[in-house]
């Protein structure tokens, strides 16, 4: 089966890439004003609670890494068991504070 005769150069499609183009156009003037970026508070105050979040995951003790590994495996292999009612004791201590 053929599908294309007129093989097709990469330069053809330059080519024709090229000329379909618009040509910018200038105005002679240059921006009066340079773009500027700003950031809430909100924004900021979410991007150091961010900051503080990974550091304390860098900077965890070594006791807390195996105690992390430990809960990892036991997920792993389908033993661990959430305890539901501390959950919702902690819930509701939460809630009354």
């Amino acid at each position: 089966m053929k599908i294309n005769t007129n093989p097709v150069t990469n330069r053809d499609v330059l080519l024709r890439y090229t000329a379909g183009r618009a040509k910018p156009v200038s105005t002679g003037a240059a921006p009066s004003q340079a773009d500027k970026v700003t950031f809430s508070d909100e924004a900021l105050s979410f991007s150091k609670v961010i900051s503080r979040a990974r550091e304390s995951i860098e900077t965890r003790s070594a006791e807390e890494n195996a105690r992390i590994g430990e809960l990892k495996e036991s997920v792993r292999r389908g033993e661990y068991r959430i305890d539901s009612e501390k959950i919702a004791e902690s819930i509701v201590s939460g809630i009354w504070l």
